[in-house]
């Protein structure tokens, strides 16, 4: 797998905090946001999704555009989203990672992946925000309920 976050070149369109509104949907199967697919609504916070997206791929070793859980039927974010609220996220781990180095930041990536997956786009953080918390470890502090999943409804 060799992740790329090829829907940038639609960023000379928006400005920070701005929305527009386009009739052709352009972007890559899997990373477009829900806002976007059903209202060709796009913000700064669309890079938001889809770098969350991008972060959950690398962890699970699997590619959002053609997961299927085959117990639970539901895709990746959905599956992402259960193991969470479940408190067993670690089971969404690549099981090609035999035992990773530092649980804690394996569960950070999941947890950032996840809020920037967020259904609404003022409910994911800013790009600056969700660097912030991988860098700086600072998932210590959040107090993170997950909203509903994406792809449910």
């Amino acid at each position: 797998m060799t992740p790329k976050m090829s829907d940038l070149g639609l960023s000379r369109v928006v400005e920070d905090g701005d929305e527009e509104k386009t009739q052709h949907l352009i972007g890559t199967r899997g990373y477009m946001p829900p806002e976007y697919m059903k209202h060709g609504r796009y913000s700064t916070k669309s890079y938001v999704f889809n770098y969350g997206i991008m972060t959950l791929e690398i962890v699970s070793g699997q590619k959002n555009y053609d997961y299927w859980h085959p117990v639970y039927d539901i895709g990746l974010v959905d599956y992402a989203w259960r193991v969470w609220s479940n408190g067993n996220a670690i089971e969404l781990l690549d099981p090609m990672i035999e035992k990773p180095g530092d649980e804690n930041e394996v569960l950070g990536c999941i947890l950032v992946g996840l809020l920037c997956c967020q259904r609404g786009p003022q409910d994911r953080p800013s790009m600056i925000q969700a660097v912030s918390l991988l860098e700086e470890n600072e998932m210590s502090r959040l107090n993170f309920v997950p909203q509903e999943p994406y792809y449910s409804k």
